[in-house]
């Protein structure tokens, strides 16, 4: 019976004890971008919306391609210096200014739908990345260093999404306001005895 009872003691002495507290999410956390639009399922939509727009243009190049070969052959087989193949070499002149026009424009279409996607998707991640840390009690998110040049990446996007290493902060973490208020009374204090005069602050009474 004793031996019972000091087991049955120490059992409730052990239940008495409060489970120790899960620990707090870390206030400062990283987040890897690779990652975030290699898997993000929104981000591969807008690519492939991108890969589609390449691939039709591929189609026109072709066609004009194919067009201006018809008519090269078609020149091939008239009169040389003939009108009738004068009028056929100027026509082959214009498909291939027209080749030009619609690879000019239809890269630039690629382009900006490319950059389209990387900043709309940033955006997207900026707002959902606030509602994710405010629901978390997270106060600082910076970006993980880009390990490669992602695929399909303008140059613009890679410096753009390079230089924002901070991708969320709490408001609490803005200085903007106290460090312009100090670097003004900085500029506006008077140096003591044996000091330097700040930039533009006053000048001591001597002089000097």
């Amino acid at each position: 019976m004793r031996i019972l009872a000091a087991l049955l003691a120490t059992i409730a002495c052990v239940s008495a004890v409060e489970t120790p507290p899960k620990p707090a999410p870390s206030k400062v956390v990283v987040l890897n971008l690779d990652t975030y639009f290699r898997k993000s399922d929104e981000f591969k939509a807008r690519m492939q919306q991108v890969q589609r727009h390449y691939e039709e243009t591929q189609k026109g190049l072709k066609a004009l391609d194919e067009k201006g070969q018809a008519l090269t052959n078609e020149a091939q087989l008239l009169n040389n210096g003939s009108p009738q193949q004068i009028s056929k070499i100027e026509e082959i002149e214009k498909v291939k200014l027209d080749r030009q026009l619609y690879k000019r424009r239809r890269d630039d279409e690629v382009a900006m739908l490319n950059f389209s996607a990387y900043a709309d998707q940033y955006q997207s991640l900026r707002k959902g990345l606030e509602a994710y840390c405010q629901e978390r009690g997270i106060l600082l998110v910076i970006q993980a260093p880009l390990s490669k040049v992602l695929p399909n990446y303008t140059v613009n996007a890679q410096v753009q999404l390079d230089t924002k290493a901070v991708l969320y902060a709490d408001p609490s973490f803005d200085i903007t306001a106290d460090f312009l208020a100090w670097t003004e009374a900085q500029a506006g204090k008077k140096p003591e005895k044996g000091e330097t005069a700040p930039p533009g602050g006053d000048k001591p009474a001597n002089g000097q």
